[in-house]
């Protein structure tokens, strides 16, 4: 459970979503995280999922984040929320799920372990014989 919780921060902290005083409220409860920039297919549904999860509608919230993974599975925040919400009710394997491709996206996103935006190409996926095409 502690591990969830720290991966949860952990992400939130590399999706540059704000300080901690942004993402914990008076307790020390991770808060929804919230892009920088959404495209405008998701972001009503978005902002409603946000909402919902800042009032602990987690059901609600998961129903939001739900729909925007449908809409648009590239953006880790939501994959975030929906894991938070998820885990809020209970929904630990789940939730882990959730947990596991807002990872993946995250480090896609940053160079981290995949040929993101601005990575350099790894080794095997270069030529033949191991230099740059």
């Amino acid at each position: 459970m502690k591990n969830v919780i720290v991966l949860s921060i952990a992400l939130v902290f590399l999706a540059g979503c704000g300080t901690t005083s942004h993402m914990f409220g008076s307790s020390s409860e991770p808060r929804a995280a919230v892009p920088k920039q959404l495209p405008e297919s998701v972001k009503d549904e978005f902002n409603k999922g946000v909402a919902a999860f800042e009032k602990e509608q987690y059901v609600n919230a998961q129903e939001h984040f739900q729909n925007v993974t449908r809409i648009d599975p590239n953006i880790p925040e939501a994959h975030l929320n929906l894991a938070l919400s998820l885990y809020r009710q209970g929904k630990t394997d789940q939730a882990d799920k959730e947990f596991q491709t807002a990872q993946r996206l995250l480090s896609k996103e940053f160079g981290m372990g995949g040929a993101g935006r601005g990575a350099a190409p790894r080794s095997d996926q270069q030529g033949m014989s191991g230099t740059p095409q």
